[in-house]
């Protein structure tokens, strides 16, 4: 496996610009590391306390505030750093960039605080646990702040890698003071947002001081003219979330929050490996492969098959190794009152081989093709497919329904963006 692994870093070496990227990749890994390995880290002493049940709560929660977390995003991670990248000698379009990108989110944010608002008064499932719902909400102020986009159209990642890493420290050492019984679980949850505020603001000043970028006026007009131009890949996230989270949401109203806990702890886990190495990777392949393809459509596709057989061989092994310690790593991770949960990760175990394909064929693919409604298509497909699957298997299967889908939706996105990547292939290639 780490022969598999060390070959593709090689590959990624060999490039042009390898300098780069193996540094945009070390610090976005350094950048996950942080997001997910040290409350990972800390996961065994937090659940161990709050248990499955309220460990169901906490996800429900998370995955409920994810939505007004795709619309504050709207599709910038994207649109914003495709047009980053092709300015990036241009001082002033970047400035125009930072400041529509950041006012757009300003008016995304109120659009959403109020959307979210209405949701919680009238519905009764989150208005029992309404502390809960707004201490997670809060890590939304952080996503409105953060220019993520903007370091990754620069390839400019590793000056935020170690202010991040500081912040998610600070998060845990907050956690372990205060978490002390059960009913402080509020704690893991808040703590959470406040450090996802605090990275965001430090990025958005730091960003505009380091690179001498100035908030310019952006009138109406062209605030909308951003917005109709991300709308298909925002859409396209929408549709994403929907066949992704939706399915979550569907089973949080099925399954108790007992056995919602255990699912939760199994897709963690099936998704940490995706969260850690190819979501770093295709966002430091991105803009990559976006000037490559820029430049030489056909010189850009044969990249990116270079990097799809790679990255899939690792992934996959990583699969295998999942399945086979399923349940060394839930005991491990979450201790012995998770073990029913390792049904639901072995079905799941192949995720981050299915997903870092996913990743490489639509978004490395179609997107930097400029092939936005294309990819739209794709995923309200993938998300009807979804609501066809949640019908028959969720009432009957619940978690096993659920599990399934996770990895069933996936594999058929897969399959439909690879059909259409291939044909744009193959007319470069008979031209």
């Amino acid at each position: 496996m780490f022969n598999i692994i060390a070959n593709t870093l090689r590959t990624i070496l060999n490039s042009s610009s390898k300098k780069k990227l193996a540094t945009n990749f070390i610090s976005l890994s350094f950048i996950q590391a942080a997001n997910y390995l040290i409350p990972l880290f800390i996961l065994p002493y937090v659940v161990r306390i709050i248990g499955p049940e309220k460990f169901g709560i906490l996800t429900f929660a998370q995955t409920f505030t994810y939505y007004f977390t795709i619309v504050i995003n709207y599709s910038f991670d994207f649109t914003a750093t495709r047009e980053i990248s092709l300015n990036r000698e241009n001082p002033q379009r970047i400035s125009f960039i930072y400041s529509s990108v950041f006012y757009c989110k300003l008016i995304l944010f109120g659009f959403a605080t109020l959307s979210f608002i209405a949701t919680i008064l009238f519905v009764s499932h989150i208005n029992e646990n309404l502390n809960v719902y707004i201490a997670t909400y809060l890590i939304n102020v952080g996503f409105v702040f953060f220019p993520s986009w903007f370091f990754q159209g620069l390839e400019k990642l590793s000056k935020v890698a170690l202010f991040n890493f500081i912040t998610k420290a600070l998060f845990a050492t907050f956690v372990i003071l205060l978490l002390k019984q059960r009913s402080d679980f509020l704690f893991y949850t808040l703590s959470l947002s406040i450090s996802q505020i605090t990275v965001g603001v430090l990025a958005f000043f730091y960003g505009l001081r380091y690179y001498k970028i100035k908030l310019i006026r952006i009138s109406n007009k062209e605030i909308i003219y951003e917005f109709k131009t991300g709308l298909s890949v925002f859409l396209s996230n929408i549709a994403v979330s929907l066949y992704t989270t939706t399915n979550l949401i569907i089973l949080g109203f099925y399954e108790t929050e007992t056995e919602y806990g255990y699912f939760s702890a199994a897709l963690k886990i099936a998704t940490i490996t995706h969260s850690l190495i190819v979501l770093p990777l295709g966002l430091t392949l991105f803009p990559h492969i976006g000037v490559a393809m820029a430049h030489s459509k056909r010189d850009g596709l044969m990249m990116l098959m270079k990097y799809i057989k790679w990255i899939s061989i690792s992934t996959f092994l990583l699969g295998a190794f999942i399945f086979v310690f399923a349940g060394d790593l839930i005991s491990i991770l979450f201790g012995h009152q998770f073990l029913p949960g390792v049904i639901y990760l072995r079905i799941m175990a192949f995720m981050p081989f299915v997903s870092g394909l996913n990743n490489l064929v639509s978004v490395q693919g179609l997107l930097n093709l400029k092939k936005d409604k294309e990819y739209l298509f794709i995923t309200l497909a993938t998300f009807v497919f979804s609501l066809v699957l949640n019908v028959i298997l969720v009432s009957k299967y619940r978690s096993f329904g659920t599990a399934i889908i996770q990895l069933t939706c996936e594999v058929f996105m897969v399959i439909v963006a690879t059909f259409y990547v291939y044909k744009i292939k193959s007319d470069f290639i008979e031209a």
